[in-house]
């Protein structure tokens, strides 16, 4: 098990159990921003704090995410209300519960791991191998510095490590995976009449009067928001680094002064036999059964062959045990106490850590030792000149704070003083923008009294890790209604799918009175009569479902029931205007072993996943109701 923990603490699996508590990260790409000095606190937990900036920016991300996911059909109004911000911050509050234990219990990613972390993604590959100019192109493009970017990938992975022992913790009953079996291999027999709506497109064309009422009477659909665009300044890090050059003896001199820094972390060959404590077992059983082992082991037993044999590990049961090399912050805090408390090859007492009873032997110890300056000198090199970079940074920052006070109705003198470029944006919305526009904390700058009222110059804002930008309005329109023009394709498409979806489902309602009276007939008379309609055969399963058929007819075929064994017929009408006769004509028993063993080995870590969320749902609550989170809604 702590093999699987820790391996999953670093890969994908880490990303899937933290998903189950936490708000989608999307450390691949997402544009994060800094408050300022004075930004207000939203909510408290334990040790813990989520800003108003951290909120409105975590929230501008998810807004995003579903306009992207959901398209044309996404509802503004939902991602705007009190309720999707209320789940946006109970979300955080939940990362927050497990940062708040992770930081008390001492959880911590080596150098090491987040190393292999951002070497193994897919982003930073070229033809199979980590690509150092990629993982710089993306920092450069995605407004991170590299310090901001590993300690925000090293946060997440501390969470998958926290609570990646769930998953594998959960007790998954064998009696569980055999009756979600039985029922995703429920075989289910039907026929099917379809009408298409797009039959009826042909006869469902408005009049030119018809859009122009539609219009007229449904403006409010149709309102485009107030509208503004910014002329505006930016300062970039990164182009203030481009001529910077460290002196090899400067570097030289930084590594001797912190030479205690460069120390690389002791590790220790380690291998265990875990006996389990989790779900039904005896806590004192298998402290007595460990104790049992640790005395053959000591009497010179085979450690790996006693591993493969009793261990409940079985990440490294098949392996005699052996964890590989372990250095301090991988392990929990039990684990990690014992092996680096002993000996090299010494047999440790059984250690309790919430897994169950450890027996721990060192193999080896590789001691730390001093990195050699060739080693370190590139990061050296990196991190000094991130150094002169900020230094320059903030000189500019604070000269561009005075200049665009002093010369508050223009950009201009602090562009000639700093030797910037005034820019423009395109027009964007309170809720939405593009280009500098995207940043939430643009648009509110830019809407703030003091600009958009006043006219007067923003004070630098700070939009994103070593970027700052201060701004002006260019141009404002009020909130009115798009022009006919504009939406005149989009109300014509309207009416003709809402006229055609009705002329199909008329014609379907026809049909449904004819199949409820003779539905061999009917079966008979498909694809020859006017309007044409299809009618088809399908057996199956929730395991093994029809690709080709429409999911809403799916799901209505595995909610029906037969009426004392005899077919039962409904109809649906489905997201394309599609209307749908079923005919449920036989319900079986399916055969399990037919399944693929891929199918049995996602269903048992489906419920796996299932039990793993209950649980930690359960943990999340006991340590909410410990840490009483205090929330301002009023800065929601």
């Amino acid at each position: 098990m702590l093999t699987e923990i820790r391996d999953r603490s670093s890969g994908a699996f880490a990303w899937v159990i933290a998903a189950l508590i936490i708000i989608p990260m999307a450390f691949w790409g997402v544009q994060e921003y800094a408050g300022t000095g004075s930004d207000l606190t939203v909510a408290e937990v334990g040790e813990q704090t989520i800003s108003q900036s951290e909120f409105q920016a975590r929230l501008s991300n998810e807004q995003q995410r579903m306009r992207q996911l959901m398209g044309d059909q996404v509802n503004n109004e939902m991602l705007t209300s009190a309720r999707f911000k209320e789940s946006v911050l109970e979300q955080m509050i939940n990362r927050a519960v497990i940062e708040n234990l992770a930081e008390q219990q001492g959880y911590r990613i080596s150098d090491q791991q987040l190393a292999e972390v951002i070497k193994s993604a897919d982003l930073f590959q070229t033809e199979g191998q980590f690509d150092q100019a990629a993982y710089d192109r993306y920092l450069a493009s995605s407004t991170y510095s590299r310090t901001r970017y590993e300690q925000e990938l090293r946060a997440s992975q501390r969470l998958g490590q926290v609570v990646g022992g769930f998953q594998e913790s959960a007790l998954v009953l064998p009696e569980e995976v055999v009756a979600l079996l039985e029922f995703q291999a429920e075989q289910r027999s039907f026929d099917l009449i379809s009408v298409k709506r797009a039959d009826f497109e042909g006869q469902a064309a408005p009049t030119e009067m018809e859009i122009a009422n539609f219009y007229a009477d449904n403006k409010a659909q149709f309102m485009r928001g107030e509208r503004m665009s910014v002329a505006f300044v930016e300062l970039k890090m990164d182009e203030l680094s481009t001529d910077i050059e460290i002196d090899e003896d400067e570097l030289r001199a930084i590594y001797e002064q912190s030479a205690e820094s460069f120390v690389s972390t002791e590790k220790r060959d380690t291998r265990h036999i875990l006996l389990s404590t989790g779900g039904d077992q005896d806590e004192d059983k298998q402290r007595a059964a460990a104790e049992a082992l640790v005395v053959q082991l000591r009497a010179g037993a085979d450690f790996a062959e006693l591993a493969k044999a009793n261990s409940d590990d079985p990440g490294s049961a098949a392996a005699g045990g052996s964890l590989g090399l372990v250095e301090t912050g991988q392990m929990v805090p039990e684990f990690e106490q014992a092996t680096f408390e002993l000996a090299e090859g010494e047999i440790s007492d059984p250690v309790l850590s919430p897994f169950g009873f450890h027996i721990i032997q060192v193999t080896e110890i590789q001691e730390s030792e001093q990195q050699p300056f060739e080693d370190v000198k590139f990061e050296l090199m990196q991190e000094e000149r991130e150094r002169v970079a900020t230094d320059r940074l903030l000189e500019k920052v604070d000269q561009l704070k005075d200049l665009v006070y002093e010369q508050s109705d223009s950009l201009e003198p602090a562009a000639d003083a700093l030797g910037l470029t005034v820019q423009q944006s395109t027009l964007f919305e309170r809720g939405a923008g593009e280009g500098i526009a995207a940043y939430p904390v643009v648009r509110d700058a830019a809407f703030a009294e003091e600009v958009l009222v006043e006219g007067n110059n923003s004070e630098p804002i700070e939009i994103a890790e070593g970027h700052y930008v201060a701004l002006r309005k260019l141009a404002y329109e009020e909130q009115q209604p798009k022009p006919v023009a504009e939406v005149y394709e989009q109300i014509k498409t309207a009416l003709i799918t809402e006229k055609a979806t009705a002329a199909a489902q008329q014609a379907g309602a026809e049909l449904m009175q004819r199949a409820q009276d003779d539905w061999q007939s009917l079966v008979s008379a498909a694809d020859s009569e006017n309007p044409t309609f299809s009618a088809s055969s399908h057996t199956v399963s929730r395991a093994l479902p029809d690709a080709t058929l429409n999911p809403q007819v799916l799901q209505m075929v595995n909610r029906l029931s037969l009426s004392d064994n005899q077919p039962v017929i409904e109809s649906v009408t489905d997201n394309n205007g599609d209307f749908h006769i079923v005919r449920l004509t036989d319900v079986k028993a399916g055969d399990i072993n037919s399944l693929s063993e891929q199918i049995k080995e996602s269903t048992r870590q489906l419920v796996a996943q299932r039990n793993g969320q209950s649980l930690v749902n359960t943990y999340i609550e006991g340590l909410r109701a410990e840490l009483q989170p205090q929330v301002n809604r009023d800065l929601l």
